[in-house]
């Protein structure tokens, strides 16, 4: 029990260095661009931006893109936990989540400058900050779960898998619950309050 502790304690802050990486890595990533599609993602945030503002954004088409990638996202990471080449995996599906959300606010920041700060801070907060948790916490599950797959497979140890399936299947509701609720926020919600500070600061 001892060893468990130690090795989900160790895999605790494999995957809080991780996120450290990742974010940074994204926020860096913006400033090696190159210069067109450094525009396309100019024009991407401009786009967006007017449609918020100008109520032209099909919140429907939004939602649906949100939950669909979202939900597929949870399902492959949880899927991943219950194989054997799981971990490797799982972790760099964890980093691309978290590495996106870094270069999303440095992408708004340089494109609007001191505006960028308020404008990614809605943007990000408190959905996108809530959606790293949650895949955190998924990923951080799945990878326990397929350390101990293979490390009783490998050393032919007998393990009663059962209890810890069902709580896998736990974090796999959670995980939807969550995901769907942050989906509905960013489409709704967050378009809205960004609404507000758009005209304020314009």
């Amino acid at each position: 029990m001892d060893k468990i502790f130690k090795v989900n304690k160790k895999l605790s802050y494999c995957m809080a260095i991780i996120t450290v990486v990742s974010l940074i890595s994204g926020i860096m990533f913006t400033f090696i661009l190159k210069e067109s599609d450094y525009n396309k993602v100019t024009e991407s945030l401009n786009t967006f931006m007017e449609s918020v503002i100008n109520n032209e954004l099909n919140y429907g088409l939004s939602l649906k893109s949100n939950l669909v990638t979202n939900i597929i996202y949870v399902f492959i990471i949880w899927g991943l936990g219950i194989s054997f080449i799981g971990l490797p995996i799982i972790l760099f599906l964890y980093f691309i989540k978290v590495f996106s959300i870094g270069f999303t606010i440095s992408s708004i920041m340089l494109n609007y400058g001191l505006k960028g700060l308020v404008y990614s801070f809605i943007y990000i907060f408190p959905h996108n900050i809530l959606n790293v948790f949650i895949f955190g916490f998924l990923s951080l599950y799945s990878v326990i779960y397929s350390f101990r797959l293979s490390s009783s497979f490998f050393k032919k140890e007998s393990i009663d898998f059962k209890p810890i399936l069902n709580k896998h299947k736990y974090v796999l509701l959670v995980a939807l619950l969550g995901v769907i609720i942050t989906s509905l926020y960013g489409t709704y919600i967050m378009p809205y309050m960004l609404k507000i500070v758009l005209k304020f600061l314009k």
